[in-house]
């Protein structure tokens, strides 16, 4: 299969060229944006928070819902305050302080419709007036809400201490946003907003130092620019008062956009793959969706995958199309399109990407396209393109897509360039797209191109699938010839090829009618009337001119001319564009009357074949049977005749011209079968008309042609040529035998230099090679041929099987080989994802090494990048070298190890990303809803995601089974640490007894990471402390190979270093205790036993009141300690049956009493009653009742008949009025 692969692709060295590309996403469609409710004005005039802490419940906007944006908008009159935000989920999207005391700020959320949609902004220190209202929008895009890019650009803004509110402007690419104007005032005034607007809120406060802040919005119906320096809506009231204008548009769900790529120039071809789900509702039913592509781009092909999936529908639909770039984006081209979706159901994602190509015919760009549906089925799970008939030279883009959200892993020929889901991988809810790209040197079929949606994928979906090839620009024709020395006798063979503008094969359109002419002097040359090759149509005069109408699916032709006459000549070529041959490319043809030729032994003209550096031409793959022959024409027939006789050994001058490069250091050795001279020799390839070597030629067929093989010990392209000059009179008959290619026999991977072997790795525990994402030193380096090294097949390339142990590094180098190589992913351990090799810095570079980089027939590069852990099989592509169709591979098992012992490694992730962090207060209380607080020593679980990613925050999705090194059972791995304010709570995280954690790696992902922990209690005076208010938690792990967090930005030993990645959620731990009171009461009687939960607020313990989810089991209290029975109290009328105890503690005050005693008491008597907290699990609310430290159980005295401690010493007290 990599054989094939390797084979079936070409390099980088070709006329169409990639020049940019980017992709886009989109979560299921709605019918728009609709604003849905304000919620009420939270404000103060002291330090504190505004927000729901304050206003509570009515500050959320009434009937909101998941999915809707949550807008807030606050204002503090007081600069100097110390700011907290208002939390996890919460983004902000602006802040500025364009006055003194005048300081605003917009935030947004994603809303949940839980408890974590709270906002709470707080100022502490200097405080005065500050206040905060939020908004809801519902059918708001949820990946991509607004039209700008992360923050509120300041040309969007507006700020004036006079006159009217106005804004600055925001160009909207969405035909329906919805374009929001937020207003800051530095006054009690409203707003009065233009006509055709909507008012969200205008809140005019009047504090001890006013303010207003509004919203309002208006939905578009037409893209464009929004906002204005002159929007003049007027303020209430009179005065020069601060105010501030801010206008941000919000994009509609559902639609599809995708940013025109940044290096787009004029006249690129740029093709659009476009994918989106459902089909209908009716699995195998026709499509009743349907897509709008933005104008000018036309639509290539569709393909309707009728099945799979199922929830909101059924299959997927693609669309690929084409447009001409008018310009790059924002002179020519708008920075985005945009698809949008329709018909029924509604659309449940959407991903697609854009490629820009430089050099492609723009009047018929696609020379040919298919798409096809894939089924779904078992692993490796496959979606391949079809294959399609293309010419060489032509670059193919492939297209795959997948009923699921997942990542690919391109055809191995292939450079990704796309790679977008609907959803974040792994969902089966969602689905996938990646579009790659090719050139391409064989020519023909191009077969499948086979890519793997990386998993296993949450469902083993159906797709479909698209392939095309671009037709690259014709620049100009070449011409070349078997030979330019030819004898009157034969026939001149050339052939025309198209030429891009780098000289490589172009295919020209079948609308190009070439004329072939000759120049003065060859009136009497006639084109003969068969074609040696070509589909076109070919229709010569009988004389010097012709004409051949190209096929469309070609890059060349090949036709004879003949000569009668001893001349020098040219062709002539011009087509109806006005395209005509290259000077360059355009040699001149001699006509002689005697010449040397290469023949096949059979008395006919031989091209010789393009050779193997160090392979003799007669050995092994492309093996020819090469022979000299000197020809005259016969004067009375005009037909071809020998020279040297039958039988005889000659004397000829042997050379070799140095065509590309110019300049060759190495040997050419030629041998013939003579059995007298020099039947041998070697000599180096100079100038045209150079004949180092003298060398003896047995002329032994009927026809006198003389065999001879030869190799060439490096890399290029050269010219053999021959001379011989005749006794006198003297004549000389001389001729060449090419211009033909060696190329080297392979590439191998080598370390710092060719010297120097790569590392090898096979399993998760060899050396580490790099951090996946960073750069890596590697060189490649060409090398010739071998005998016994291409054996299976032979094929002209080194074996690579799994079992073959190839090493051809040793086998000489070739120091004249330079030629643009590309570099690929063959296979990876373990396997999850093949990954993609790059260069550059960020490696945003492609995998290519150009020709200037090689030096000596080596390339040394330092920036190489591999974006996945494990351990990579690569290989090199070279193609088109030098002439079209010439390739040469390179494995990276090409220095002695097997194909599956050549992987390079080991590459580990380079950081660990978190993400979903959560804390569960109070979590074996099983609060609801959740309590805002944890007791010290009572668990507490943290919650968040591990994310191995690459160095550009890719996630290295081979993380996974024993390549992923950091073990998430053991909580000591994770790093915990806490900081409340400025106090390091690190020391009293429990990861010791009663503490856990778990967790699991899946495709680079640990979600769902639990840990179990609480703060500790001081174990030592003053043993109470607290309470610990915006207590935060980090975590810092590191793996046995030392991958550790992307980014710290929790500082929990308050160095100003920070050193724990923060969860970005804060909670609050008390501590806590049980308090039980004394109680007494009549003989006849229910006693109440007054009992609380208390927390220490810094200087006493107090009633916790935020506590409403303490409950106790009355199996865990008991009676004891009985008095004066019997008679009085004792086991018999006051045992545990009579312990009444009610639900949850509400505002910390539980309901406990004690059942009157039965039978009733006779005298005075009590009991003791203790709560067992250690039974109860709860030993964080034990006391310090007999002295510190805090570990008694709490116990209160009850007492039936006995006089308490009210006024006068009643039993019972009542007063009536």
């Amino acid at each position: 299969m990599l054989a094939a692969a390797l084979l079936a692709a070409t390099g980088a060295h070709a006329q169409v060229q990639y020049r940019d590309s980017e992709q886009g996403n989109s979560g299921a469609g709605g019918p728009g944006i609709t604003h849905v409710n304000p919620g009420a004005s939270s404000s103060r005039n002291n330090c504190g928070a505004v927000g729901t802490p304050l206003t509570g419940a009515g500050f959320l906007p009434a009937g909101r819902a998941a999915g809707d944006i949550l807008i807030t908008l606050v204002l503090s009159r007081e600069s100097s305050a110390t700011i907290t935000g208002p939390g996890a989920g919460w983004t902000q999207i602006y802040t500025n302080t364009p006055a003194t005391d005048f300081e605003m700020y917009v935030y947004y959320r994603i809303a949940t419709n839980t408890a974590a949609d709270n906002f709470s902004f707080s100022q502490a220190g200097t405080c005065s007036s500050l206040a905060a209202q939020m908004s809801a929008f519902r059918g708001v895009d949820n990946t991509n809400p607004f039209e700008f890019a992360a923050t509120i650009p300041a040309s969007s803004v507006a700020f004036a201490n006079a006159g009217d509110l106005d804004t600055g402007t925001e160009t909207t690419y969405s035909e329906a946003a919805m374009t929001v104007v937020a207003g800051f005032i530095m006054d009690d005034r409203t707003v009065t907003q233009g006509a055709g607007w909507s008012q969200s809120f205008d809140s005019a406060l009047n504090l001890t130092r006013d303010l207003g802040i509004s919203l309002h919005y208006q939905l578009q119906t037409a893209s464009g620019v929004k906002g204005s320096t002159t929007l003049n809506w007027d303020l209430s009231g009179a005065g020069t008062d601060n105010r501030v204008g801010i206008v941000f548009s919000l994009r509609p769900a559902g639609e599809l956009r995708i940013a025109v790529p940044a290096a787009t120039q004029a006249n690129d071809v740029m093709i659009a793959s476009v994918t989106y789900r459902p089909c209908s509702n009716t699995s195998g039913g026709a499509c009743t969706t349907t897509i709008t592509a933005p104008a000018a781009w036309t639509l290539v092909n569709s393909i309707d995958q009728t099945t799979g999936g199922g929830t909101g529908g059924y299959g997927n639909r693609v669309f690929i199309y084409r447009r001409t770039a008018a310009g790059p984006p924002g002179a020519g081209e708008p920075d985005y399109y945009s698809w949008f979706f329709g018909g029924a159901p509604v659309h449940a994602g959407a991903a697609g990407g854009i490629i820009s190509f430089s050099a492609v015919d723009t009047s018929d760009p696609i020379i040919a396209e298919a798409g096809q549906t894939t089924a779904s089925g078992g692993a490796p799970f496959t979606h391949s393109a079809p294959s399609i008939n293309a010419p060489n030279g032509s670059m193919l883009v492939s297209t795959h897509t997948a009923n699921s959200s997942g990542t690919w892993s391109p055809p191995a020929t292939m450079t990704e360039r796309a790679d977008a889901s609907s959803l974040p991988p792994n969902d089966d809810l969602g689905l996938s797209i990646e579009v790659n790209h090719e050139l391409f040197a064989a020519g023909g079929a191009t077969g499948t191109r086979d890519a793997v949606l990386n998993g296993p994928p949450p469902a083993n979906d159906a797709g479909a699938t698209h392939m095309l090839a671009l037709r690259p620009a014709l620049s100009h024709y070449a011409i070349s010839a078997l030979a330019t020395t030819v004898a009157n006798c034969d026939y001149a063979e050339i052939t025309i090829t198209g030429h891009a503008v780098n000289h490589s094969a172009a295919a020209p359109r079948a609308t190009r009618i070439v004329t072939l002419s000759v120049s003065a002097g060859g009136a009497t040359a006639v084109w003969q009337p068969t074609l040696v090759s070509g589909a076109g149509i070919w229709t010569p005069s009988g004389g010097s001119t012709a004409t051949y109408q190209w096929s469309g699916g070609e890059t060349s032709f090949a036709v004879r001319l003949r000569q009668s006459a001893v001349v020098s000549l040219s062709v002539n070529l011009l087509d109806n564009f006005g395209t005509a041959e290259d000077g360059t490319e355009d040699p001149t043809f001699s006509f002689v009357d005697s010449a040397f030729r290469i023949s096949n032994g059979s008395n006919a003209s031989l091209a010789i074949g393009n050779q193997i550096s160090g392979k003799p031409s007669n050995a092994g793959f492309g093996t020819q049977d090469l022979y000299l022959q000197a020809v005259r024409t016969d004067v009375p027939t005009g037909a071809c005749t020998s020279v040297f006789p039958n039988g005889s050994e000659v004397d000829v001058e042997v050379g070799a011209i140095c065509n590309n490069p110019a300049t060759c250091t190495r040997n050419v050795t030629l041998a013939t079968q003579a059995t007298g001279g020099s039947p041998s020799g070697t000599f180096a390839p100079g100038a045209a008309g150079t004949y180092p070597a003298t060398i003896r030629f047995a002329f032994t067929t009927a026809n006198a042609e003389a065999p001879f093989n030869f190799s060439y010990a490096d890399a290029g392209q050269i010219t053999l040529q021959f001379r011989y000059v005749t006794a006198a009179p003297a004549v000389t008959i001389a001729g060449t035998g090419g211009p033909f290619v060696v190329r080297p026999f392979g590439i191998a991977f080598r370390g710092a230099n060719a010297a120097t072997p790569i590392q090898h790795g096979t399993t998760a525990t060899d050396p580490l090679l790099a951090a996946a994402g960073d750069n890596f030193t590697m060189t490649l380096a060409a090398y010739q041929w071998a005998a016994g090294q291409d054996v299976a097949p032979v094929d002209g390339f080194p074996d690579f099987g799994g079992t073959d142990v190839i090493d051809i590094t040793g086998n000489g180098d070739t120091p004249n080989f330079a030629w643009d190589t590309g570099v690929g992913v063959y296979a990876n351990l373990p396997g999850v994802a093949a990954g993609t090799v790059t260069r550059g810095v960020g490696c945003a570079g492609g995998a290519t090494v150009t020709a200037a980089q090689w030096s000596g027939g080596t390339a040394t590069i330092t920036d190489w990048c591999y974006n996945e852990a494990g351990n990579v099989g690569l290989f090199s592509l070279t193609s088109n070298y030098i002439a079209a169709g010439i390739t040469i591979i390179g494995v990276s098992s090409y220095d002695g190890s097997t194909l599956n012992a050549g992987h390079v490694g080991r590459f580990r992730p380079k950081q660990f990303a978190l993400s979903a962090g959560s804390v569960t207060t109070r979590a074996a209380a099983g609060c609801s809803p959740d309590s805002t607080f944890t007791y010290l020593d009572e668990r507490l679980d943290l919650g968040f995601t591990l994310t191995a990613q690459n160095t550009q925050g890719g996630t290295t999705l081979n993380y996974d089974g024993a390549y992923a090194k950091l073990d998430l059972s053991a909580i000591g791995n994770l790093n915990l640490g806490a900081r409340s304010g400025a106090t390091n709570l690190t020391s009293r995280v429990n990861t010791g007894a009663g503490s856990s954690s778990s967790g699991s790696w899946s495709n680079g992902v640990a979600s769902g990471i639990a840990v179990q922990t609480a703060i500790q209690r001081l174990t030592a005076s003053p043993f109470v402390d607290g309470p610990y208010a915006g207590l935060a938690f980090g975590v810092a792990p590191s793996d046995s190979d030392s991958v550790a967090m992307d980014t710290l930005d929790l500082d929990v030993d308050n160095n100003s270093v920070d050193d724990h990645k923060s969860l970005g959620v804060t909670t609050e731990v008390r501590f806590g205790r049980l308090r039980l009171q004394n109680a007494s009461g009549g003989q006849n009687l229910d006693l109440p036993i007054p009992i609380q939960t208390q927390f220490w607020n810094g200087t006493v313990f107090a009633t916790n009141t935020v506590d409403n989810c303490t409950s106790l089991s009355a199996a865990n209290l008991s009676l004891g300690s009985y008095t004066n029975g019997p008679g009085g109290i004792d086991a018999t009328n006051m045992g545990d049956s009579h312990i009444s105890l009610g639900g949850a503690f509400a505002a910390g005050v539980g309901s406990l009493k004690l059942t009157k005693p039965s039978p009733a008491a006779t005298i005075p008597g009590g009991t003791t009653l203790t709560v067992d907290l250690a039974a109860e699990g709860k030993t964080y609310l034990q006391g310090a009742w007999t002295g510190a430290p805090y570990d008694d159980n709490p116990s209160a005295r009850a007492t039936w008949g006995l006089y308490g401690s009210q006024p006068q010493n009643f039993i019972y007290f009542r007063e009536n009025y």
